[in-house]
């Protein structure tokens, strides 16, 4: 990434790529029915701010549901402590693996898969890792944050499943 990038540089980035299918949505439908340019710009803000804060809510959301496992199974070990972002960066990479599963994702630029095949493999290594619970990492957080994102782009989009079977019978490794 680029480490030059500022907050307004982030938030055209994320315009761009989360709120924009809001934007353009608000705005179609408001010239399909014959509003008026003005109106369908104002309709265009309001799809660009309301897609925002459903990025939003989708990641805080995430992030609660992912620690509720750990929080039950550790309510009574008063010496637990865990914070983290994780569980809602899980949900958001899974959710847009289920989308894009033959996208890439790259381990530290070096070794890039295919979605789908990485995120398998980090679902089985955090369900491991959870069970055995022998170091400070919340890999339940991982685990329940991602399987949270998979259930919300499903319910949300339940086409997406037949797109991502359809993906999946296309990919070819070499």
């Amino acid at each position: 990434g680029n480490l030059a990038t500022t907050p307004e540089d982030y938030y055209e980035i994320i315009s761009g790529k989360t709120a924009g299918p809001f934007a353009a949505g608000c705005t179609a439908a408001a010239l399909v029915a014959g509003s008026s340019p003005e109106l369908a710009d104002i309709l265009g803000q309001f799809g660009l701010e309301l897609g925002g804060l459903i990025f939003v809510g989708f990641y805080l959301l995430a992030l609660v549901v992912a620690d509720i496992p750990t929080f039950v199974k550790q309510q009574n070990s008063p010496y637990y402590k865990a914070l983290g972002a994780s569980g809602g960066t899980s949900a958001m990479v899974f959710a847009s693996i289920i989308l894009m599963p033959l996208s890439d994702i790259c381990l530290f630029g070096l070794l890039c898969l295919p979605g789908f095949l990485l995120g398998g493999f980090f679902l089985i290594y955090s369900y491991v890792k959870g069970k055995k619970g022998q170091d400070n990492i919340n890999h339940d957080a991982h685990l329940y944050g991602a399987i949270f994102g998979i259930i919300c782009i499903l319910l949300l989009s339940p086409g997406s499943a037949i797109m991502f079977m359809e993906q999946l019978k296309s990919y070819r490794p070499f």
